[in-house]
């Protein structure tokens, strides 16, 4: 399934994410998480999340979502998850998405979806771009169009989203020179009003 990542490339994109936060207990609970001990992982993170830490939130979402060292419970994922997205973590944003779109634990909701994909999206998150593309493609809470579909996955695959350059070749493929380069021109226009 699109977007659900390996526990250990979410820790790792936490690690490259802030070095500034990587100190007593959420440290230690990464290092637990590593070495597979889920249960002390969450009597640390869970300490760090109850103060507000966005990684910590995002990181226990996963646990629940998965059932890592807790009973596999997609009520508490969503909760965590939501915690760490109205905090601007573009992971937890997308982790939401996926969640919504696809019914997951909760009533499918391509709205919420969708907004949870734009709001990572636009910092810049090639999964949340990818998702963005494949819902324009299939008019999943957006008018259908092939054109958008490829801004988006242009966009995730120069975020280096392999899944999203193929996308897009292959709908290169099916549109007129003049609509590529019309969707070029949007994306490049996008970038730039998004400031990446």
């Amino acid at each position: 399934m699109h977007g659900v990542l390996p526990f250990g490339t979410m820790l790792l994109m936490v690690l490259m994410t802030s070095s500034s936060l990587f100190a007593g207990n959420f440290e230690e609970g990464l290092k637990a998480a590593q070495e597979k001990d889920y249960q002390k992982a969450y009597k640390l993170w869970i300490i760090e999340a109850d103060k507000g830490d966005p990684f910590a939130q995002f990181n226990l979402g996963i646990m629940f979502e998965r059932g890592d060292g807790v009973p596999q419970n997609y009520e508490k994922a969503l909760n965590w998850f939501e915690k760490s997205a109205e905090l601007g973590y573009s992971p937890a944003q997308v982790n939401l998405g996926i969640m919504f779109l696809n019914g997951r634990g909760i009533p499918q909701n391509t709205m919420e979806a969708l907004k949870w994909f734009q709001k990572a999206a636009e910092k810049g998150n090639a999964e949340a771009q990818y998702n963005l593309g494949n819902m324009y493609l299939m008019g999943q809470g957006v008018p259908k169009s092939l054109e958008m579909a490829y801004v988006w996955w242009s966009l995730a695959s120069e975020n280096g989203h392999q899944e999203a350059k193929i996308n897009k070749d292959i709908a290169g493929e099916n549109m007129l020179p003049n609509q590529i380069k019309e969707a070029q021109q949007k994306a490049s226009k996008l970038k730039l009003r998004l400031g990446y």
